[in-house]
């Protein structure tokens, strides 16, 4: 089935064949006053606004009910419909397009589809997965006639002011973070918003080397660095998995047997997998250049 949406001019028709954009119907119809034809199938009468779930449905329903007998439906412009008032419960009967419209453009609405050209005709359209990490709400006069607020407009008149507010999720920042940013081994973590720059492991069994730790994990926090410390007793496949599950920036390894041979500690990079052997007395400035070239 065909649906028609009349504003002031212009005559939208929503082509039966192909998915229709009624985010982009609803916008058009908001700009100016419009009207949904009903005339021949059962369609809401009045005000469109928003085009409700349910007339979505029903339209659907008998536009395949349509396409399966092969009828092509298309909307008479010198017929007669029933259109909405913009008044509740009011209708309007005898609407001829072509007569009461003062000139009658026609569009056919759809969705966009892989391979479509853009508006200027010199692109291809490429369709990818969005994430949606923010709301933007157009709130009206609700909440500011509510309040009473009010302010002085141009003509120095009392005027209620329209309100709107806007949210970010910050639990969807981290999951489109997350979805944007990973390998087969888990997370890579932007540094701009890692919950932590470094992760260190140790890899002793020394109390001697121990302390060590204790102390190059103290230096790290003094020199400003935010550290997750992993002292638990496993082994180095162990731990170096979960480091690249958790996707911290950088890890940091006291290994002891290592350590003691070459007196060197190990820095890797998360996401490209950049290894750079440091002395102890060097960690702290080559912790902070690898931090700002990553």
């Amino acid at each position: 089935m065909t649906k028609a949406v009349l504003t002031t001019n212009n005559i939208i028709t929503l082509g039966s064949q192909e998915s229709v954009d009624f985010l982009h119907v609803g916008c058009l119809s908001l700009a100016r006053p419009a009207v949904i034809l009903s005339h021949r199938y059962a369609v809401s009468i009045g005000d469109l606004n928003t085009i409700d779930k349910d007339t979505c449905c029903l339209q659907h329903r008998q536009r395949k009910n349509t396409d399966e007998l092969g009828l092509e439906i298309r909307i008479e412009t010198d017929a007669a419909y029933v259109v909405g008032a913009n008044i509740i419960d009011t209708h309007v009967e005898n609407f001829i397009p072509s007569r009461d419209l003062t000139s009658l453009q026609s569009y056919d609405l759809r969705l966009a589809k892989e391979g479509d050209f853009t508006v200027d005709g010199k692109y291809p359209v490429i369709l990818k997965r969005g994430i949606e990490v923010g709301h933007v709400f157009q709130l009206g006069d609700k909440y500011t006639k509510g309040m009473g607020v009010q302010v002085l407009d141009k003509n120095g008149k009392l005027a209620t002011p329209l309100m709107g507010c806007y949210g970010i999720g910050v639990t969807r920042v981290v999951a489109s973070a997350i979805e944007q940013s990973h390998d087969e081994n888990g997370i890579i973590w932007p540094k701009a918003i890692a919950p932590y720059q470094i992760y260190f492991a140790t890899i002793v069994k020394k109390e001697e080397t121990k302390k060590l730790a204790d102390e190059i994990y103290a230096d790290l926090l003094k020199a400003g660095f935010e550290v997750l410390y992993d002292d638990r007793d496993q082994g180095p496949g162990f731990k170096f998995k979960d480091a690249d599950l958790i996707g911290l920036p950088l890890r940091l390894v006291l290994g002891e047997r290592d350590y003691e041979a070459s007196g060197e500690l190990e820095i890797v990079a998360r996401k490209s997998g950049q290894i750079i052997k440091v002395k102890k007395e060097d960690l702290v400035q080559e912790l902070k250049r690898t931090w700002e070239s990553i």
